[in-house]
């Protein structure tokens, strides 16, 4: 951890000792070093860090690249000490028998594709067999917006990122090219980390438990921790609400009920012991605003998850109506997702009237959402949540390989999960987390984050003892509460 503040000298060359420290860590013997520099700030970065491992013992060669680029002060500065200590090389890399290759071609202002000499070189990086180190960010990758990720971008092994980490590190597909991700103070002003970084912020297993969610009170009651409604599960798809009701349950809302079709109650009930059912008629269709409001009224509803196995039909575009309407002002939060997302997308954004309203959309649903196509929210999913959460005056929490949380003036990125959630339910188990974190009070931009990151934990836990991309939705279950481990305080008896 460095001092705060510093001349741009300074923090130069504080982010080359960070570089020069991951290369000591994972060569502690010494190696081949070979130096790729660019024009701009990241190349002085690399200069300081060569500079700093020759004087450790390691054999480090530097290319300038363009070898005429004009460099800033600081950078030059640098390149000095190197040509000083006899590093300086010729103009084009060579990198046969590099142990390690430190990449310092394009820093965080790189925007588009790399083009010409800079995608030729970053060719020959990624067909080396040398371990590579990326300053700040990998070469050819935007630090946030847009990803192409058929676009010539260094793969590293590991980047250290200074100040704070880069979105694009941190979200698929640049995660992909990011390897192990360092974060290293190099001595930025809480203004500068915050100029780039803003309200946004990683949901890991260190930030997770100093945040703990107080445990209910001596008094508590099963009203005090909640009572959620899971509107779903018509014919067909009584599985989808089923999880996501005992997924709620598991996350220890005080009640949940369980609102379908009558055709489907029977087949509902009794499925979960603790969980309440309710049935709606076809036939009462112009009554089901009354009915439903009556319900949550009845009942001390405090969130409703609409979508679950709901389904596309006339019926169901009726209850879909019918509960938005008895909803908005009557229940504290409203989440939609599913089938509700392909409604909400044809009828446009609602007045929650003082509702707080959460969607949880994947790829698809968020681009029937937006007008946008599913690649597009692929491939920039930060931005696309940020949308989502403007447009629709909501939560929004943008499912993906690499999940975002997006409120009206924070975001989060949960740290957790695997490839093996890409499975039927995985999605109904988290709706169902998230309603009871929902349900038992903590803000819905919070709780959706907590949601995202205990459902990955869940999904890790399982891919730890079997080690297959296999999971089944409902593993996931039988796994919160070890996932919760660490975000609930233990009681005090």
């Amino acid at each position: 951890c460095f001092a705060s503040g510093g001349t741009a000298v300074e923090l130069m060359g504080r982010a080359g000792r960070a570089l020069s420290s991951a290369v000591k860590e994972k060569f502690p013997d010494g190696c081949r070093v070979a130096v790729l520099c660019g024009k701009g700030n990241n190349g002085g970065d690399g200069y300081a860090a060569a500079s700093f491992l020759s004087e450790a013992g390691f054999c480090c060669s530097v290319w300038s690249i363009p070898l005429s680029a004009a460099l800033s002060a600081e950078s030059s500065r640098y390149r000095e000490l190197c040509e000083a200590q006899g590093l300086v090389c010729g103009d084009f890399p060579d990198l046969d028998g590099v142990d390690c290759i430190i990449d310092c071609l394009a820093g965080i202002g790189f925007q588009g594709r790399a083009r010409a000499e800079l995608a030729s070189i970053i060719d020959t990086i990624n067909a080396s067999s040398a371990w590579t180190l990326s300053a700040d960010v990998p070469s050819g990758l935007p630090s946030d917006g847009p990803v192409d990720a058929d676009a010539p971008i260094v793969r590293a092994d590991c980047t250290v990122s200074f100040g704070c980490v880069k979105r694009n590190l941190m979200l698929y597909p640049g995660r992909a090219f990011s390897g192990r991700v360092i974060a290293a103070d190099i001595g930025f002003s809480a203004e500068q980390v915050g100029e780039y970084g803003g309200r946004c912020f990683l949901v890991d297993d260190a930030s997770v438990r100093p945040l703990r969610i107080a445990p209910p009170a001596w008094d508590a009651h099963k009203y005090r921790s909640g009572h959620c409604v899971v509107a779903g599960g018509f014919a067909g798809m009584e599985g989808a609400a089923l999880m996501a009701a005992d997924a709620a349950l598991e996350t220890g809302t005080g009640l949940v009920t369980i609102v379908t079709e009558e055709s489907s109650r029977p087949i509902v009930a009794g499925k979960l012991l603790e969980c309440m059912t309710t049935g709606v008629s076809r036939s009462a269709k112009d009554d089901l605003r009354r009915l439903l409001a009556g319900e949550f009224d009845r009942k001390k509803v405090s969130c409703l998850l609409l979508g679950p196995g709901l389904g596309r039909g006339e019926f169901q575009s009726d209850v879909y109506d019918a509960a938005i309407d008895a909803a908005c002002g009557r229940i504290k939060t409203i989440i939609l997702d599913g089938d509700a997302l392909w409604f909400l997308s044809r009828n446009g954004p609602f007045d929650a009237k003082g509702s707080s309203l959460v969607l949880t959309p994947h790829a698809g649903e968020a681009a029937n959402l937006l007008g946008v196509s599913s690649s597009q929210i692929q491939n920039d999913p930060y931005s696309h949540a940020v949308l989502l959460s403007g447009k629709y005056g909501c939560t929004a929490l943008l499912k993906g390989p690499s999940s975002v949380v997006a409120g009206a003036s924070r975001q989060f990125i949960p740290m957790s999960g695997n490839r093996a959630l890409a499975s039927g339910g995985s999605g109904d188990v988290l709706a169902g987390i998230c309603a009871a974190l929902c349900a038992r009070g903590i803000e819905p931009d919070r709780a959706a984050a907590l949601a995202a990151f205990v459902h990955g934990r869940a999904a890790d836990l399982v891919a730890a003892e079997r080690p297959l991309h296999i999971l089944r939705a409902t593993e996931l279950i039988g796994n919160l509460r070890r996932a919760f481990d660490g975000v609930f305080q233990p009681l005090d008896i």
